[in-house]
């Protein structure tokens, strides 16, 4: 028993040697002033991420250039989940304020408020037509919206 122990243990130190230790290309510091809890890149721009935060913000960043580009607020709590549309014009997110909301990506102005949520919203995300989007969250609910008719879920 103490053998197969000895083996395992050596098998496993085998294995974590063999595991690259790989470092990030870029990083992006002291933009958020708290925890950062999301994060997406722009389907049309591999090079453009997006971050929501406990800030209250999401923030967009052009990667290769290593900068912030655009500071988005409005929700009342952190921004904890944040999608692109697939044409990467549009920005869906989820806070713990109920809300999901929609935003211009060029611009950062919101461009509505969709309230069906009695509690956090954990999860958005864009379907692949980038017309509907569905949230999830501490309601237990799951809502399905169409975005050219946000103010009630199709579900």
């Amino acid at each position: 028993m103490v053998e197969e122990i000895m083996e395992s243990k050596a098998l496993l130190q085998d294995i974590t040697l063999q595991i690259p230790n790989i470092k990030p290309v870029h990083r992006f510091r002291n933009e958020h002033t708290n925890a950062v809890d999301c994060i997406a890149l722009n389907p049309t721009n591999k090079l453009m991420a997006m971050s929501g935060s406990h800030d209250k913000s999401m923030k967009l960043w052009d990667i290769k250039a290593q900068k912030l580009v655009k500071t988005i607020t409005g929700h009342k709590a952190g921004v904890w989940s944040n999608d692109w549309s697939q044409d990467g014009k549009t920005i869906v997110s989820g806070s713990p304020d109920t809300t999901v909301r929609l935003w211009d990506a060029k611009s950062g102005k919101q461009q509505t408020i969709m309230e069906g949520h009695s509690k956090k919203v954990y999860w958005v995300k864009f379907d692949s037509t980038g017309t509907k989007v569905i949230s999830s969250g501490a309601d237990h609910l799951i809502n399905y919206w169409d975005i050219k008719k946000p103010k009630k879920p199709l579900l």
